[in-house]
């Protein structure tokens, strides 16, 4: 049986990313055995209905709120994020010092995952950043827990962005995906980028959502007649 750790949010609510979630999940039944354990800001919103295919663990105050969603000020996003690191850099001091030691110190179900997974998965869509997934990259390494890129998209620095901040951005990707075990992409210019980066491991595959099982004829007509719409919903 694999234990499967996603330590990410995927929002039910937000049906792009459910999506996903339904899509990992098929791609996961070639595995003879699994289960699924991922993180949550909302864990009651997401527990009723990922519940039967995954374990949603309660991530607030340990995930870095409003890294990426435009919410939150400067200053409230930089304390959550050393907070974040401060904790999990913690975590790996005390777990060197002797896991039941780490144990004993955090009893919280999060570093619970950490030490029960068998593969980490990271990354699931564009939400790539180096200053979340690249130092998760460096401490599940630390763990000796194999982690895979899953189904990203890794964008190259824009046109607009300065020389320093390119090639610091550049560099810290370098050092981070190296860290990964495997890394699979959604779109060649990913890959391209990272073999600009010197990075060969990475392939391509398609977006994860078109995994997910389509609904059945007689749901897509439901959904038709609920929002009123002209005909059948079967194309």
């Amino acid at each position: 049986m694999w234990n499967i750790l996603a330590p990410e949010d995927i929002p039910s609510r937000n049906k792009g990313e459910a999506a996903l979630f339904h899509g990992m999940q098929a791609c996961l039944k070639a595995l003879e055995g699994y289960t699924f354990t991922l993180f949550s800001l909302h864990p009651e919103e997401d527990r009723l209905p990922y519940g039967p295919e995954a374990t949603v663990l309660d991530a607030r105050g340990i995930t870095p709120a409003h890294m990426l969603d435009g919410q939150g000020s400067l200053p409230a996003k930089a304390h959550n994020y050393m907070r974040f690191f401060g904790r999990h850099l913690g975590f790996l001091v005390t777990h060197k010092m002797g896991r039941a030691l780490a144990r004993k110190m955090t009893q919280r179900e999060i570093w619970q995952s950490y030490e029960a997974a068998d593969a980490v998965l990271l990354a699931h869509d564009s939400f790539y950043t180096p200053l979340y997934h690249g130092f998760l990259l460096f401490f599940f390494r630390c763990l000796g827990k194999p982690t895979m890129i899953f189904a990203a998209t890794i964008r190259p620095p824009g046109r607009s962005e300065g020389r320093l901040k390119t090639w610091l951005y550049n560099r810290i990707n370098r050092w981070a995906l190296k860290q990964a075990t495997l890394i699979t992409l959604r779109e060649p210019r990913s890959q391209a980028y990272l073999q600009r980066l010197g990075i060969d491991k990475a392939v391509v595959h398609p977006d994860v959502a078109f995994a997910m099982p389509p609904a059945p004829e007689s749901r897509v007509n439901e959904i038709w007649r609920e929002h009123k719409l002209p005909g059948e919903g079967v194309i």
